[in-house]
């Protein structure tokens, strides 16, 4: 093969003119190479041949460059003079150009602030950017008649700029059922829950064991057993909304947000009702209602201290063990703050991870629960819930709606709470916030 190398040349002091045409040649001259090193169509080169090539690319790549910046102060120059000539002419009614030699020329009509613009050699730079061309900012400003800026584009009051709204929703501030996680719950074919409670133990009048010695020859005591039936109701909570066809069609995934914030309308209403509902249909019996449930007043104890006496009420009286604790925010926050007489928290440290608890048992902190009480008891034993309907979505018209283009979505359930042993549960009240 014969040597070859490529010629150094010191393009870059040549001017503006100057650089463009060599810049042309030396093109040309690595489009012969490539021809002169392909054969069958197929370009053929060993690794010499290959470093020469991208050494004449390179040397067309940097003039380039040095090309584009004399270009960009070419333009420069041209706006300037432009400028200079503008604000030393007496006509200012009279608009004028600039040639490509620098020299100002009245063009005889006005031209508009857009035709000013489409006119500019910056914008048509910038139309040829497409082909390679880089971006100019467009600089029309020193070639305006002040007349032509009556009117502020901004855009407020002009083209506002494209604002597409992002996929983020944000939920309306609810709190986190958790009451009804303590309760068993299993599911049911009836509509009222019956079953029988033992209501008389031993003697009709004291529930006291009458088992007792007996001396030779006495008479032995009687006992006596009374079983009364309990029931309690299946009641149904339910909410519906109203909604277009054209809102389901045209939002994706509208309907699965609809439903899921029904569902959430129905379980914050079952925990209300868990706790306080008032046991008149068709509203549940709720345990701060039930007939039975303890009280253990706080009368000056603290909120520690009067929890734990109700807990103590649960095994003396209820003879049942609690599962958990049922507290109001504001008033488990003492309990969570307190410290000891250096300053520690009873409680451990902020930083500590873990789920509350007080005397080994958990505690459901909820806006739910009455503030000033708080409810300990045996939920797992001597409580049930029991699911006629779990949540349940439906979907169609009612009335008119067929030819209004609507649809309604309804969201139900039906439940029973079944409170079996009410002094199994106490009540602390009077606590402190």
């Amino acid at each position: 093969m014969a040597e070859e190398t490529v010629e150094v040349n010191r393009w870059e002091n040549l001017s503006f003119n100057e650089l463009g045409a060599f810049k042309d040649i030396k093109i040309a001259e690595l489009d012969a190479y490539f021809k002169a090193h392909t054969k069958s169509g197929q370009i053929d080169m060993d690794a010499d041949e290959l470093e020469i090539a991208r050494m004449k690319n390179k040397e067309i790549t940097d003039a380039t460059k040095r090309w584009e910046q004399l270009r960009e102060a070419d333009d420069i120059f041209k706006k300037t003079v432009a400028a200079h000539a503008k604000n030393n002419t007496v006509e200012r009614s009279v608009p004028f150009t600039v040639d490509d030699k620098g020299r100002v020329q009245q063009s005889g009509a006005m031209k508009s602030l857009g035709e000013m613009f489409t006119d500019s050699g910056a914008y048509k730079s910038h139309k040829g950017l497409h082909d390679g061309q880089p971006h100019y900012q467009v600089e029309i400003g020193s070639q305006l008649d002040y007349h032509a800026l009556k009117t502020l584009m901004t855009t407020s009051a002009g083209f506002a700029p494209p604002n597409d709204r992002t996929n983020i929703t944000v939920n309306f501030a609810l709190r986190r059922p958790t009451v009804a996680d303590l309760v068993p719950t299993d599911a049911t074919t009836l509509t009222t829950i019956k079953y029988m409670e033992e209501t008389t133990w031993g003697t009709a009048s004291t529930n006291a064991n009458p088992a007792a010695a007996v001396a030779e020859g006495a008479p032995k005591p009687e006992a006596e057993l009374v079983w009364t039936e309990q029931s309690s109701p299946v009641e149904k909570i339910a909410v519906y909304i109203p909604v277009t066809t054209e809102q389901l069609d045209d939002v994706p995934g509208i309907q699965g947000i609809i439903n899921n914030r029904l569902s959430m309308m129905l379980q914050l209403k079952e925990e209300d009702y868990l706790l306080t509902g008032t046991g008149t249909p068709p509203q549940i019996l709720g345990f701060l209602v039930k007939s039975g449930v303890q009280t253990q007043a706080a009368a000056g104890d603290s909120n520690i201290d009067a929890i734990y006496k109700a807990m103590t009420k649960v095994r003396t009286v209820g003879f049942a063990e609690p599962t958990a604790v049922v507290v109001h925010p504001n008033n488990w926050t003492p309990i969570r703050l307190a410290k000891t007489l250096d300053g520690l928290y009873i409680w451990g440290a902020p930083s500590d991870p873990g789920p509350e608890r007080i005397f080994g048992k958990s505690v459901v902190v909820t806006t739910a629960m009455t503030a000033g009480t708080a409810l300990t008891g045996d939920f797992q034993l001597y409580s049930h819930i029991s699911r006629r309907q779990g949540i349940t979505i439906i979907v169609g018209t009612i009335g008119d709606q067929l030819i209004q283009n609507k649809k309604t979505i309804v969201a139900e359930m039906r439940e029973s709470l079944e409170i079996y042993r009410a002094s199994a549960f106490c009540k602390a009240t009077g606590l402190a916030s």
